[in-house]
């Protein structure tokens, strides 16, 4: 079923109000759900890489309910 997910495309991306749940809803009008929360370990990450110039997004849902955000500084730094 993941695999086939790969195919469609994603129109809204959001979270969880106190855990980095991660809601992924695609253009079929289904939902993948990843839990977003554990005390020791990363619980996802997701990344994206535009081959044409260089820009690099990074988040990662962290232990403590706490997120990692990497990309470009003048929008990251911003955060």
């Amino acid at each position: 079923m993941l695999c086939e997910l790969r195919l469609k495309q994603i129109v809204d991306v959001s979270l969880g109000v106190e855990s980095p749940h991660l809601f992924l809803t695609f253009d079929s009008g289904e939902v993948l759900f990843i839990w977003g929360q554990n005390e020791q370990y990363e619980s996802w990450q997701v990344g994206v890489m535009d081959s044409e110039d260089g820009e690099h997004w990074e988040i990662i849902a962290c232990p403590n309910d706490s997120l990692a955000i990497w990309g470009p500084e003048d929008i990251v730094g911003n955060i």
